[in-house]
């Protein structure tokens, strides 16, 4: 069994390090954070040599079967769906060839791709750019409140993703106002 409070610990550790940060900007391998996390935490070398294996990350990066059947629904009405993620460039390959789903959106731009990461307003600007996109006709969702108000701050529509039923709620609102 798992102490949550050394989970919790874990994960801000990897997470919340510059190193993970570096590797979604592609600046850092991914094979390389164990090594890099090691020499400043020694004490979690075992536990990040457990997380930080291709078998750990796609036991964690399961997507959620609802949000896949929206956006085929979105798609079917006419919506262009894009994909911008936070990603290290190893761990987006396996994501990439074990979910197909991924392949049916209509664009996409990957951190570790483009050597920029949310929430920096660059990446917005970006993607805006790439799919000539209008920010006020665009809508954005992500688990985290920075990257949420970064893309407000672009001019996106975005709602900040906690679960399926509050989001789909959050949508038909906004689709209600346009």
């Amino acid at each position: 069994m798992y102490d949550s409070n050394k989970v919790d610990k874990l994960m801000d550790l990897v997470y919340g390090s510059e190193h993970w940060h570096n590797a979604d900007r592609g600046g850092v391998k991914f094979s390389s954070l164990h090594n890099l996390l090691s020499e400043e935490h020694p004490d979690w070398t075992n536990e990040f040599g457990q997380l930080m294996t291709r078998e750990a990350m796609m036991s964690i990066l399961i997507p959620k079967q609802e949000s896949i059947d929206f956006m085929y629904e979105m798609k079917s009405a006419g919506y262009k769906i894009y994909l911008l993620s936070n990603f290290p460039e190893e761990c987006f390959s396996w994501v990439d060839e074990t979910y197909k789903f991924l392949s049916d959106v209509d664009g996409r731009v990957i951190s570790a791709h483009v050597n920029l990461s949310k929430p920096d307003p660059k990446i917005y600007e970006l993607i805006l750019e790439k799919y000539g996109l209008e920010p006020s006709e665009t809508l954005f969702t992500d688990d985290i409140a920075v990257n949420i108000q970064a893309a407000k701050d672009a001019g996106i529509n975005a709602i900040q993703f906690t679960d399926f039923s509050s989001f789909k709620s959050q949508f038909d609102e906004l689709l209600t106002r346009a």
